[in-house]
């Protein structure tokens, strides 16, 4: 029997919003075509300089998309909207952290350099459904746009 606490994980898998310890969140949406990860300082709080607090939210961030693309089996073209860093080293340690969580992962994963945007482009194999496809139905009403009509 499942104690509370993974009840409570794997009920977190549906999220859209994912805490990280310091107050920091990513958002995770997936559509049909790409899932969009977006890196957000939300509540964290620092006396550091604006690119260190990037950075420092950007490497926090890192292993838990890796761990959430795991989690989610998520697939596809999946583009992560980090935070804008201007340092090099600091986008090249971001970088290298999410690599070597990926790498951890059995899917094939294929990760792109951060663009000038701040936006990491990657491609990873799906290995099966989704578990939001399996434990959710479109929407017959919105026909899954999301979106309800007001008349």
């Amino acid at each position: 029997m499942l104690q509370s606490h993974h009840i409570s994980q794997l009920e977190r898998i549906y999220d859209e919003k994912v805490f990280l310890k310091t107050g920091a969140h990513i958002v995770i949406e997936p559509t049909e075509g790409v899932t969009v990860i977006d890196v957000n300082s939300g509540r964290y709080k620092t006396s550091a300089s604006p690119e260190d607090a990037a950075f420092n939210v950007n490497i926090e961030a890192a292993p838990e998309i890796a761990r959430q693309l795991r989690l989610r089996d998520l697939g596809g073209i999946i583009v992560i909207d980090f935070i804008d860093m201007s340092r090099e080293d600091h986008k090249r340690k971001v970088l290298d952290v999410l690599r070597a969580e990926l790498a951890k992962d059995l899917a094939k994963t294929e990760v792109n350099k951060i663009s000038s945007l701040g936006l990491v482009e990657m491609t990873r194999e799906r290995a099966g459904k989704t578990i939001e496809s399996l434990k959710f139905a479109e929407c017959p009403y919105c026909h899954g746009r999301g979106r309800v009509r007001i008349d």
